[in-house]
């Protein structure tokens, strides 16, 4: 039912005559079909200890990473399938420019200080002021206080600016190029659209490349031109699809910013839905993720001892209902303010094969434009709480270790590290799989 519903999907006319091609030429008799194939260069990676097929062992989901994250020899085999990927997608094209990271979407958690750190800061700056006087505490707490408009207030323009930004640049502009034509382009319309065709796209470029016919053409070369050149870059797309989400709440929180002022933050623990990604304080992330970690808790309980090989065959429209509910809450393909058992079920798996389309054209423009390793650390956290990468009751909330948020802000507290290498081994993972639709590892931190 998943693959009709993906194979027989919308599709352009550049993917057309990109399948019409390969179909001429008889490299490919179906460059839909899945004919992922283990890939020859990797054999010399193998050793007694780590296997290739050994990922496809049963796997508690609790032990996944640190199954993955103490294993230097996939460490190194993950680092060789990025690099592969990197080869095919020619991203040194772009080296020049900054291709992969919009933080103007994204909250700006380096404004974010402690009490502590705000005080100590006030005290800095002002070296004559007597430390202990009612009126210096007092002006510690408005500076506090300021930090936090100022955070708001940047927040609300970004959002903005990144609106008329995609009215001017994004929409109406081309988004992919046929090599051999380069008549034959393909313009924005809508944001469904260009989902649904790069998704398409990728598939079919990743299929025929790892087909055995096409792979003894690609070794002679020329190949390269048969695919069409994606001229979107991963900070564009990412610009849109969180400004776009993000802009249906600009004006009431705009509005109610301006006429509250400080008392904002009040407003966003009570009502924390109506706040824009880009204004979402740390400080209150056990309110704004709070259904998020609730809901990721069932789903690791559903799978539970599921082998990886049965995650790979997860889709959206073969998993469970119970399963559907928790993984649309993980991944707020929902609203948390209408109760799950008001959406249709076919509209919840139809967001979710939405969102997972998203996924993977975000995963291709990654390794093309750069790599998990170019991504800035607030990129990094983002693409892994999209991802459902981020255990939301612990590594985004601060309130559990109190004594160490007295020193240390939310932004240093957070391990960047273990989540870079979490998202460098899911978009390995799910390259390498060979199911499109799978959603097993979503969710799985």
């Amino acid at each position: 039912m998943i693959r009709s519903s993906i194979t027989h999907s919308k599709i352009g006319p550049i993917s057309k005559m990109f399948l019409r091609r390969f179909s001429t030429n008889g490299s490919v008799w179906n460059a839909y079909s899945p004919i992922f194939k283990e890939d020859e260069n990797l054999k010399d990676l193998r050793t007694s200890k780590f296997e290739y097929k050994s990922l496809y062992q049963p796997l508690k989901i609790d032990s996944f990473t640190s199954e993955i994250e103490n294993s230097s020899e996939k460490v190194d085999y993950y680092s060789h399938c990025l690099r592969e990927e990197m080869k095919h997608y020619g991203n040194s094209e772009f080296q020049d420019e900054d291709r992969l990271n919009n933080t103007s979407s994204l909250p700006e958690l380096r404004m974010i200080k402690t009490k502590n750190q705000a005080f100590e800061t006030y005290l800095i700056e002002n070296p004559n002021v007597d430390p202990k006087s009612t009126v210096t505490k007092m002006k510690q707490y408005v500076k506090f206080a300021v930090m936090f408009m100022k955070f708001f207030k940047l927040g609300v323009m970004n959002v903005w600016k990144n609106y008329r930004l995609n009215r001017k640049e994004f929409y109406g502009s081309y988004y992919m190029v046929d090599p051999k034509n380069e008549n034959a382009k393909l313009k924005v319309k809508n944001l469904n659209s260009v989902i649904d065709e790069l998704h398409t796209v990728i598939n079919c470029e990743r299929n025929v490349r790892n087909a055995s016919e096409q792979r003894r053409v690609l070794n002679k070369g020329g190949t390269q031109d048969l695919f069409p050149k994606i001229e979107l870059s991963r900070s564009t797309l990412q610009r849109v699809l969180r400004t776009r989400a993000d802009f249906i709440k600009l004006p009431l929180f705009a509005v109610l910013f301006l006429l509250l002022e400080e008392l904002t933050i009040g407003l966003c623990y009570i009502f924390p839905e109506i706040v824009p990604s880009t204004c979402e304080l740390p400080q209150l992330n056990h309110r704004f993720f709070y259904q998020q970690s609730k809901s990721q808790k069932e789903l690791l309980e559903l799978r539970q001892n599921a082998p990886k090989s049965e995650l790979f065959k997860k889709t959206p429209y073969n998993i469970s209902c119970k399963e559907l509910f928790v993984l649309s809450s993980v991944l707020k393909t929902k609203s948390s303010l209408i109760p799950t058992v008001l959406y249709p079920e076919s509209y919840l798996r139809q967001a979710l094969l939405r969102k997972l389309k998203s996924l993977n054209v975000d995963n291709y423009l990654i390794v093309r434009d750069g790599g998990v390793w170019k991504m800035t650390n607030l990129e990094i956290l983002r693409s892994c709480i999209d991802r459902g990468l981020v255990d939301f009751s612990k590594e985004l909330n601060p309130n559990n270790d109190p004594q160490s948020e007295e020193q240390k802000s939310h932004y240093e507290l957070i391990d960047f590290s273990t989540l870079r290498f979490r998202l460098h081994s899911f978009i390995c993972e799910m390259n390498r799989s060979n199911n499109h639709a799978s959603v097993g590892l979503l969710g799985m931190y």
